[in-house]
């Protein structure tokens, strides 16, 4: 709740979904935060903005750098009369390539 919280009252976003999950491939467990968003509007660049919702979530959660992996979903659409169009673009990283990617850009 804490990371959904923090990504709401960033102001970039209209909505915030946060899971977490556990994938096991050939004997190895790994566990992902996925953080999935509605822009408000589109992101110019989904990297910067990927990079940012990182940040927030970095701060918000401190065991989420324990993580294996940390991934920001995109959700776009468009809705006209019964029918739904929709788009996911997801950046999934791990927190240490997080880390440097947003000491790059300077996100605190």
């Amino acid at each position: 709740m804490s990371v959904q919280r923090a990504v709401l009252d960033s102001g970039k976003v209209q909505e915030a979904r946060v899971r977490i999950g556990k994938n096991r491939t050939r004997g190895q467990t790994t566990t992902t935060m996925r953080v999935d968003v509605n822009w408000n509007g589109q992101p110019g660049n989904y990297d910067l903005a990927s990079t940012e919702i990182a940040a927030i979530v970095l701060r918000a959660d401190p065991q989420a750098s324990k993580l294996d992996y940390i991934g920001v979903g995109f959700t776009e659409g468009l809705k006209i009369g019964f029918m739904n169009f929709s788009q996911n673009r997801v950046v999934m990283r791990r927190p240490a390539d997080w880390a440097i990617k947003i000491q790059q850009l300077r996100f605190y």
